[in-house]
């Protein structure tokens, strides 16, 4: 499922270049023009948030699931378990200290 999640936030990023900017050539106002870029503008900002979003949940998904299967899992060699808890837990720091800026 988070795997998913992180395909489509992907494609929802390339929303926006799929469709374009708008050009200026194409509209006889400027103030259609202003509109059109306006809106354009302002679907690059929400789309880029949604996958922004949609990515973060994915990566705490795949994150929990390392650290319970590495955690719950009897079938797995120790070290590889002990792996997975370890690839789980930096997921999940990686997820949670990206928006903290020490500088």
């Amino acid at each position: 499922m988070g795997v998913i999640l992180v395909v489509a936030a992907a494609v929802l990023n390339q929303i926006p270049n799929i469709t374009g900017e708008p050009i200026p050539s194409d509209y006889k106002d400027t103030d259609d023009y202003d509109d059109a870029l306006e809106s354009y503008n302002s679907l690059v900002g929400t789309l880029g948030a949604l996958g922004s979003i949609m990515q973060s949940v994915a990566l705490g998904m795949i994150g929990y699931s390392l650290i319970r299967e590495g955690y719950d899992g009897n079938a797995h060699h120790t070290a590889l378990r002990v792996t997975v808890i370890i690839g789980g837990v930096l997921v999940i720091t990686n997820l949670a200290a990206s928006g903290i800026d020490i500088f």
